[in-house]
């Protein structure tokens, strides 16, 4: 399988990385930066750096194309690569609109390639663990998700990243992932019940942002939140027979199972039961990471891993990655971006300036 990378920010380094894990041979970088192009071919022996994505298609002929650019360009690629005859792998969200998500689907149908989105938390070792668990009925009914994504330092200055200009500001960068781990727990999400924003009282920027959605199996919440710190990020998955909690940070997992015993030992089980999961899953993923068994961003590596082992099988992406499942998470961000109240107007000097200091 050849493979090509077009925008060359920081999230391609993460993409070469898995690539050249996986054994995938990649063949060229794409950026009007030639400059960016070149740096990040230039650690992969035989990958070519090119300014222009037709003379890299007609050149360089990869299986796969990796299109990491802003959104608001995601679909001319995509649709571009297809009419090549190139799989397109999205960065997400994987399209601006359902409306361009179903041209990029239409387009992938005609020419016989696959539009795949880039859902990688699917295939967080802590993610995993949690999908095993419920899947062999460890929490029993699954009746309530809460996703939490907590983003304090990253993209605060409007303008200062491109996610900034997108529908819903850069909360949109953040909430895709929380939305597709959503409809991995609670199956078919059916729509959106409730938006409620939070606001820096310093700034007066929109800083915190949760969403109620409907799933097939129960009501799950998702969060994302610009001042949280420290760090975190995390899935709790409850059922009629148990919790599972996955710490997204740590990739570690940890399960509370329903016992009958009295309330009050209960109540003390339940931390006795997660302290030694978190504990020893804790020193597990110290050492792999020390070792370099378990590489930075595991997700990415393990998907492109899968992904690219399916194709060269001739067999269609994985579950939770397709093209319809990209379609799905931008059906639920058009309803959040049409509940969102519209960002406050910040105050100017003078409305700051206390009146006894303003001038006669």
């Amino acid at each position: 399988m050849r493979a090509a990378l077009i925008g060359c920010g920081k999230i391609a380094f993460w993409h070469r990385s898995a690539l050249v894990r996986a054994g995938v041979d990649l063949v060229a970088t794409v950026d009007r930066d030639p400059q960016r192009a070149a740096l990040t071919a230039a650690p992969v022996p035989g990958c070519r750096p090119f300014t222009d994505v037709a003379e890299m298609l007609r050149e360089a002929r990869p299986d796969v194309v990796h299109v990491l650019t802003p959104p608001s360009t995601h679909a001319a690629l995509a649709i571009q690569a297809a009419q090549a005859g190139v799989h397109a792998l999205v960065e997400k969200p994987v399209a601006y609109s359902v409306d361009e998500a179903d041209a990029m689907l239409a387009a992938a149908a005609e020419h016989g390639t696959h539009l795949i989105a880039v859902h990688n938390y699917l295939f967080k070792p802590s993610v995993l663990k949690a999908r095993r668990l419920v899947a062999e009925g460890a929490v029993g009914d699954v009746v309530h998700v809460e996703a939490y994504y907590g983003q304090f330092g990253e993209h605060q200055e409007k303008g200062a990243h491109w996610s900034s200009d997108l529908p819903g500001g850069s909360f949109t960068n953040y909430l895709p992932h929380l939305v597709y781990l959503q409809e991995a727990f609670l199956g078919e999400l059916r729509g959106v019940s409730g938006v409620s924003v939070g606001t820096d009282p310093a700034t007066g920027e929109q800083s915190e942002l949760t969403v109620l959605v409907e799933g097939a199996n129960g009501p799950g919440v998702m969060t994302v939140s610009k001042r949280t710190q420290p760090y975190a990020k995390y899935v709790r998955i409850f059922g009629t027979r148990g919790i599972v909690h996955a710490d997204l940070v740590s990739e570690v997992t940890a399960i509370n199972r329903a016992r009958r015993v009295p309330r009050l030992i209960s109540k003390v089980l339940f931390n006795l039961e997660v302290m030694p999961q978190f504990g020893v899953g804790t020193v597990v993923n110290s050492a792999r990471f020390a070792t370099k068994s378990l590489p930075n961003m595991p997700d990415l590596h393990t998907f492109v891993a899968e992904l690219y082992a399916a194709l060269d099988a001739g067999q269609a992406p994985p579950e939770g990655a397709r093209g319809t499942d990209g379609r799905k998470v931008m059906q639920v961000l058009e309803q959040v971006w049409e509940r969102m109240p519209a960002p406050a107007v910040p105050p100017t000097q003078a409305e700051l300036t206390p009146a006894a200091a303003r001038p006669a």
